[in-house]
């Protein structure tokens, strides 16, 4: 049996949560944001692990390296930005705001955004 290729960054980033119950009752009562197609591949890419060494949406760090230098802020090959689109009409409601549920165009919870920088 051939050994596994080692994940982009050496490890696996796995965004499960371990808990889908109090993910869904913390979802009830935050603000929602509905996710078009692209925006949702790019969360099940992210909790899969497929974006390794991402841990999460790109910060702006990030995301200015990967458009000015084709890299991420720690000098990682990375070509794509993976950032979240907010309307800006949804965007002032969120100043304030830790967390967000994800949800895709049906209504099925995605995540809980934890809100670093918008």
């Amino acid at each position: 049996m051939k050994p596994l290729i080692h994940p982009y960054g050496g490890t696996l980033i796995n965004l499960l949560s371990g808990d889908a119950g109090a993910l869904q009752q913390e979802a009830m009562h935050l603000p929602t944001l509905d996710l078009n197609a692209q925006a949702a591949a790019d969360v099940e890419l992210l909790v899969s692990g497929a974006f390794s060494p991402l841990k999460g949406l790109m910060g702006r760090t990030d995301y200015e390296s990967v458009l000015a230098q084709n890299s991420l802020a720690d000098g990682r090959y990375w070509p794509v930005p993976i950032t979240l689109e907010v309307p800006a009409h949804r965007l002032a409601a969120l100043q304030n705001e830790r967390a967000i549920a994800l949800r895709d165009a049906e209504g099925l919870l995605l995540g809980v955004l934890r809100i670093a920088e918008l």
